[in-house]
């Protein structure tokens, strides 16, 4: 029988995850969310009674099991490990300033201690933490005040 996560689970492990990844196998939840959809897609995603939001990308990267090869599934595995090469550069990690994730030992070691070739789906927090939020262009920090010092005291 397959797992099926809910959506605080997903909520809470995305806000924990410094990079705004989640490896994900063989969950029901996860199948249904990435059925009709490509690794360019968002989802919304509510979690909690308070309705938090949260915007995601499912990469189906299906390393847990043999899909067969398919252009599509290459481009998504390619896309999916460049993406978290450049969270895991912009959150500091990358100290040898290496260009090609496939030569980086650290990165290397990285993903292996998260299962990632184990997954079957690969979640990324469309709005991850600021440092890398900022890094990746998708997050001013003029628009996000909260996180600014507050300089009136």
């Amino acid at each position: 029988m397959s797992n099926m996560l809910t959506t605080e689970e997903i909520y809470d492990t995305l806000n924990k995850n410094e990079i705004g990844i989640m490896c994900v196998k063989d969950d029901v939840l996860i199948e249904m969310l990435a059925k009709n959809i490509s690794f360019n897609d968002c989802i919304a995603m509510r979690a909690y009674d308070d309705k938090k939001l949260k915007v995601i990308r499912i990469a189906k990267v299906f390393y847990s099991e043999d899909p067969g090869y398919s252009a599509a599934l290459m481009k998504t595995r390619s896309d999916a490990i460049y993406e978290l090469f450049s969270r895991w550069t912009a959150a500091g990690y990358n100290k040898s300033k290496a260009k090609d994730f496939l030569k980086c030992k650290a990165f290397k070691k990285y993903y292996e201690s998260l299962d990632y070739l184990k997954s079957d789906y690969i979640i990324f927090d469309e709005n991850p933490p600021l440092k890398i939020a900022q890094h990746l262009g998708q997050m001013p920090i003029e628009d996000y005040l909260e996180y600014m010092p507050d300089t009136n005291k």
